[in-house]
């Protein structure tokens, strides 16, 4: 607040100056003003006209009445031109409360000021006081204050649309926040199996030791019906180990990528970008839940491997879209 205040005296500052500068101008007697504006059309004419000096002294006239009414007109377009944009950042113009009732009162205020200085100009030696350059003076006004709320409404839209772009991203954390917190739900419940899983076949092991020890040990004796349908429930409930075998390694290469990535995106100590280190995270914690799910399926073997690697290729996709985010 207080840096603003301090901005809005400058901007009154340089309105009181350039309105004391428009106004010692004016003061100037009209061979003065003549001198300096004569300077400026010299060397215009000079640039513009290469054959100047072999023309007749009518048209060499003409041409020097010519730039001079427009390097005169130009310079009250100009004066007036700074001012309005001088008095509109003063007035704070481009503020979105009564903004049309800011640009009325800078306008006429403006023109007004135009008005009196040529009512001074009336009472310097030499100078006119001239209806005409009152309307340059208010079409320089006006074009200024104009291109203010121009400039302004661009820079609010576009400010506006990295609002939106942080809010969707924000929106976007939130959802994947919420992703994976059921899939740390999910996860928690799937190592409950995978633990319950482990449970039934050591007891299944134990089981199988304990009927193998109470029969006669032949070698050429075959196992009775209950003790191979035993041998055959372990097998088949062992059988897990591969896929999670392959499940982990996969985890792994995923956990490793995203440890990647984030470094990438904290590179330098920069801490600005922890918001897309949230959301490789998330999808880090979200792709092992998957792979997980895909292990307690009924799938065979290739069918989970096929499905882990689209798991993993997804992911990674993720994190190279993320990262592209800063590029």
């Amino acid at each position: 607040m207080v840096k603003g205040k301090k901005i809005n005296v400058v901007f009154c500052l340089l309105l009181i100056i350039w309105m004391a500068f428009i106004f010692i101008m004016s003061m100037q007697p009209a061979e003065q003003s003549s001198q300096l504006s004569g300077g400026i059309v010299s060397k215009l004419i000079a640039a513009l006209f290469n054959n100047f000096n072999s023309l007749t002294l009518q048209q060499q006239g003409e041409i020097t009445n010519v730039v001079t009414f427009v390097v005169r007109k130009t310079a009250h377009f100009s004066e007036y031109f700074i001012l309005g944009i001088f008095a509109s950042l003063a007035i704070k113009i481009y503020e979105s409360k009564k903004y049309k009732l800011k640009f009325l009162f800078v306008f006429l205020f403006c023109v007004l000021y135009a008005v009196s200085d040529e009512v001074h100009q009336h009472f310097v030696p030499g100078r006119a006081c001239r209806l005409l350059d009152v309307f340059i003076d208010a079409t320089g006004i006006l074009t200024a204050l104009i291109l203010m709320l121009i400039i302004t409404h661009y820079l609010k839209k576009h400010k506006s649309g990295e609002k939106m772009r942080k809010k969707k991203l924000i929106e976007q954390n939130l959802s994947l926040f919420e992703d994976l917190q059921k899939a740390q739900a999910e996860l928690k419940e799937t190592k409950r199996l995978l633990s319950r899983n482990v449970d039934e076949i050591n007891a299944l092991k134990a089981e199988l030791e304990k009927a193998k020890s109470q029969q006669t040990l032949q070698a050429e004796e075959k196992p009775t019906e209950p003790m191979h349908r035993l041998e055959e429930k372990v097998i088949t409930t062992a059988a897990i180990k591969p896929d999670m075998e392959y499940g982990s390694k996969v985890i792994g290469k995923i956990v490793m990528s995203a440890a990647e990535y984030s470094n990438k995106l904290t590179l330098g100590g920069d801490d600005s970008k922890k918001e897309l280190v949230n959301l490789i995270l998330g999808k880090t914690e979200i792709a092992k839940s998957e792979i997980l799910t895909v292990i307690e399926s009924d799938d065979s073997f290739d069918v989970k491997c096929a499905k882990i690697d689209q798991i993993s290729a997804v992911a990674k996709e993720y994190f190279e879209s993320v990262l592209a985010q800063i590029v």
